[in-house]
């Protein structure tokens, strides 16, 4: 929240009542992120709003949730998949 009361819709994307127009959307998460549902809101309102989205989210205990804390799990070869799919399809 700003010092005006008001959060801008770039800094949060997902508060915003209007999604329609952006720009194709890679979504991940994990099911053990402490943000997966909002996640999962998030895209789908994306998808409601006839925006592109490619989810993606990790099994619990593939260690996603080490990316908040800097740390490396086995997740970073699939979410390197994910990226290279999601590029791809950008480019058809």
């Amino acid at each position: 929240r700003s010092a005006c009361g008001f959060q801008h819709p770039y800094a949060a994307p997902c508060l915003c009542s209007r999604l329609s127009g952006l720009a194709p959307a890679l979504v991940v998460s994990s099911e053990d992120d402490p943000l997966h549902d909002e996640v999962v809101n998030y895209a789908d309102r994306l998808e409601a709003s006839g925006v592109s989205v490619r989810q993606k989210i990790f099994p619990k205990g593939a260690g996603w949730t080490g990316v908040y804390k800097g740390g490396q799990g086995n997740w970073m070869a699939g979410l390197s998949a994910e990226f290279k799919g999601f590029v791809e399809t950008l480019s058809e």
